[in-house]
């Protein structure tokens, strides 16, 4: 079972990552830019080395994968003016913090955080 903190820390984590490490340079040409795609995820998976080497790489092979297909899916649906683009953003949303969760059951050394009590 995962702790609340982790979870948390998890999602922080997640999203400053993808979202506030991104230029909006790289959110719109990374579907068309294999390089740019990959320097996005690598800036990614740095933080979560804190979770240990092999969250790490892990996080950062799926994020590449699920990217690469879910920024063309995205690409497409911008293109044919379709509302449903939203739709893409968020099915990419689900499968990276899906897949957190799983690779943090599967690869991550504990991580310690400290909890602050009353006195």
């Amino acid at each position: 079972m995962i702790d609340i903190y982790v979870l948390l820390l998890l999602l922080w984590i997640h999203f400053i990552s993808d979202f506030v490490f991104q230029t909006n340079y790289t959110i719109f040409n990374k579907s068309k830019d294999h390089c740019l795609l990959l320097v996005h995820v690598v800036l990614y998976g740095i933080p979560f080395v804190w979770f240990g080497w092999e969250f790490a790489l892990a996080t950062t092979a799926v994020h590449y994968i699920v990217d690469w297909f879910t920024t063309r899916l995205t690409l497409y649906l911008q293109e044919k003016d379709s509302p449903q683009w939203i739709l893409a953003v968020i099915f990419d949303q689900a499968l990276h913090i899906s897949f957190l969760f799983i690779a943090y059951v599967l690869f991550a050394h504990p991580v310690h955080i400290f909890k602050l009590t009353s006195l």
